[in-house]
This record gives structure tokens, C-alpha cells and sequence, in this order.
């Protein structure tokens, strides 16, 4: 298992799945990502595609940045610039010629999965709720380590929640 950490919701889990499965041909490789973490690298099943990377992509699709959203309606009361459509990512997975399935009902799930183990690279676009509330969305984003370039946005945010 390659956890991304902090950075999962920036998309890399995308391009390490793909190195993944590309390395271990003969495991599966199974990538689980959320619809605004996905966007950031969605471009990567070009790649995929390409080089017949053994992948499965999942795309938790809940039509926004949950866990942004999550925090400005408790933080702020209001939610500004996080809120997605319920895009087709099985289409646009389609159109570069990738395996790729909209699931929409518990019914779709099992056959859903099964076809794309057996037809990867594939990508399932999981159409989900967007009142579940992630772990991370109940505990924020992740810390900014010392040393980095948002370290004074940080600290800022951490005097801010601390008055």
C-alpha cells in the first residue's frame, strides 16, 4: 500500500498507481481517490492508457472538495469555491480509450468492479453521497511541516483558529 499522506488530496495517488502497476505488473493495483483530489492529475490516464499501465482507478465522485467543504461550512457557515459538479470521469476516461463505468447503485458495484479488474487500465466513477463527512474532513487538512513554503500560511491559520 503507497499512502500519498497530506498530498492524497492534491491527486498524486493517480501517477503512483499508475508506477505501481507498471512495476508489479502481476498485482493489482487498485487506486482510490476523491473527484477534486482526481482533478488535479485526471490527465494521467492518458498515461495509462498509453503504456497499459494494470491499473484501477476509483473515483469517490461526491460533486465538491468534501473536506473544504466540510470545514468552511463549520469554520464560516458558508461554503465559496468548493462545490463540483458530478462530472463524468467514465466518459472522459472513455474518451482516451480507457475501460471506464459510471456506477450510480449498490446493484452496479460488484459486475462494475469485476469488469475493470479484468479490462485495465480502467476507471469507475463512483457516484457518491456528498453528506458523508471523511475522516480527514472531521479533522482538517493536514499539517504544513516547518521549513516548508506554507509554513507562514500555517502558522497564520494556527493563531486564527487559536483567538
Amino acid at each position: 500500500m503507497l499512502d500519498p499522506g497530506p498530498f492524497g488530496c492534491i491527486g498524486i495517488g493517480v501517477p503512483y498507481g499508475i508506477a505501481a502497476s507498471l512495476a508489479f505488473p502481476d498485482k493489482p493495483v487498485v487506486v482510490a481517490t476523491g473527484d477534486g483530489a482526481f482533478g488535479f492529475n485526471a490527465i494521467e490516464i492518458d498515461t495509462a492508457v498509453r503504456h497499459k499501465a494494470p491499473v484501477l482507478i476509483v473515483v469517490a465522485n461526491n460533486g465538491g472538495w468534501q473536506i473544504e467543504v466540510h470545514d468552511q461550512t463549520v469554520t464560516h457557515g458558508k461554503v465559496v469555491g468548493t462545490k463540483l459538479q458530478f462530472a463524468d470521469y467514465a466518459g472522459m476516461a472513455r474518451s482516451f480509450g480507457m475501460h471506464a463505468e459510471r456506477v450510480e447503485t449498490e446493484e452496479q458495484l460488484k459486475p462494475a468492479i469485476e469488469r475493470a479488474l479484468a479490462n485495465r487500465p480502467a476507471l469507475l466513477d463512483m457516484v457518491v453521497t456528498p453528506e458523508a463527512i471523511s475522516w480527514d474532513g472531521k479533522t482538517g487538512l493536514a499539517w504544513v511541516p516547518d521549513l516548508q513554503p506554507l509554513a507562514a500560511w500555517d502558522e497564520a491559520e494556527r493563531k486564527w483558529r487559536a483567538s
